[in-house]
């Protein structure tokens, strides 16, 4: 009897457990001032899962950071998808660390003008925020990671937009046809580009930093825009795909940067593009490797420098480097010059430096530590 009386209980209890959870992730409703919001409580915080309001009541929505108790992270699916009249901007509390998919998707009916996206979120989801016809200010600020497909696809009078080295990953189409961009900001940081990406803006020129690993199809397709691309990995995944970096027109394609022996370089040849060698970067510092004395001459030997386009060999009778002479050695890996003609059986002092070339400009490293040989 006893037995069976512990078994009841136990039944009993675990029933409760059981109901109480259920409870817990029942979808509530409440009232907020004007605002109407349905959520469900999931792992003890608020996941909001559909919004209301009069129309008219408020231009501006401040989104709560918590609700009955429970700190609202996670703006859901959809939930803010239905338009009401007047609202230009939501203010997602720092709480929130997730955005669903289509969260505010509320096509061309939306009159959402200012948009920050706060440091606590992570992840936009796919569609979060595309079609938002009249929104012209967006700040996305460090924290977030993963930008998901379509997240602001269609958003036709933003015109700047600042990426930040937070981010990881860009979706397909996640800012395309924003037929008004004029500038991207592509901090390092980011590693993969997806297809279409920012295609369809009217940006003149982009630098895509050397965090960048991928960059997708169609990628920064512009409307005739696109004059200028630099690629500062020199191992990016480029896709095989003649519009990757689509400019003015057919005739005369964008001019491409970047590093000599590149997956740039082999595209810009593939596909017929201009290709200039650069770096936006001062190459790293070289130094003398071996001098060795011969008749009438030395050979001098370095060590390789990363981000550079060539070296140069400086040498002198006098110890100050007075009326010196400099060689220029074209090609990162070239890394030996014997100089000749020399009087015989003088001490010749001797140093070396890389550079690189970017927009009309060199840019040298120091100098290394002076070397002397004295020749046969």
């Amino acid at each position: 009897m006893k037995k069976a009386i512990s078994l009841l209980m136990s039944v009993m209890m675990t029933l409760s457990v059981f109901s109480a959870a259920i409870t817990a992730n029942a979808a509530s409703g409440t009232w907020i001032g004007n605002d109407y919001y349905q959520y469900e409580i999931v792992d003890g915080t608020a996941r909001i899962t559909a919004h209301s309001q009069h129309n008219g009541y408020d231009s501006t929505v401040y989104i709560p950071d918590s609700i009955n108790g429970y700190t609202v992270t996670v703006i859901g699916k959809s939930s803010f998808i239905k338009h009401f009249n007047g609202i230009t901007e939501y203010v997602i509390p720092s709480t929130v660390t997730e955005i669903g998919d289509a969260a505010f998707s509320q096509g061309s009916a939306s009159e959402v003008q200012t948009l920050v996206i706060p440091s606590s979120v992570v992840t936009i989801g796919k569609n979060a925020f595309s079609s938002m016809k009249k929104l012209t200010s967006l700040t996305i600020c460090e924290g977030v990671v993963t930008i998901g497909d379509y997240a602001f696809y269609g958003d036709a009078a933003i015109e700047n937009i600042v990426i930040p080295k937070t981010v990881r990953s860009i979706g397909k189409s996640a800012f395309q046809d924003c037929v008004s961009l004029n500038h991207i900001n592509l901090k390092n940081g980011v590693k993969t580009i997806g297809d279409y990406a920012f295609s369809g803006g009217i940006y003149p020129s982009i630098v895509i930093p050397k965090s960048v690993t991928s960059i997708g199809a169609s990628a920064f397709s512009t409307r005739k825009t696109l004059k200028k691309a630099t690629v500062m990995n020199s191992k990016c995944k480029i896709a095989d795909n003649t519009s990757v970096f689509y400019g003015a027109n057919t005739d005369k394609k964008v001019k491409l940067y970047g590093f000599d022996n590149s997956t740039l370089y082999k595209y810009a040849k593939k596909y017929n593009y201009l290709y200039q060698f650069v770096s936006l970067t001062t190459p790293t510092a070289t130094k003398i490797t071996k001098l060795t004395a011969k008749s009438k001459a030395f050979a001098v030997k370095w060590s390789k420098a990363a981000n550079c386009m060539g070296y140069q060999v400086q040498y002198s009778t006098s110890k100050n480097m007075k009326g010196a002479k400099t060689v220029t050695v074209k090609g990162s890996s070239t890394l030996t010059r014997t100089v000749k003609n020399l009087k015989k059986k003088k001490i010749y002092y001797v140093r070396v430096r890389a550079y690189n070339k970017y927009g009309g400009k060199t840019y040298f490293t120091k100098w290394s530590a002076v070397k002397k040989v004295k020749t046969k």
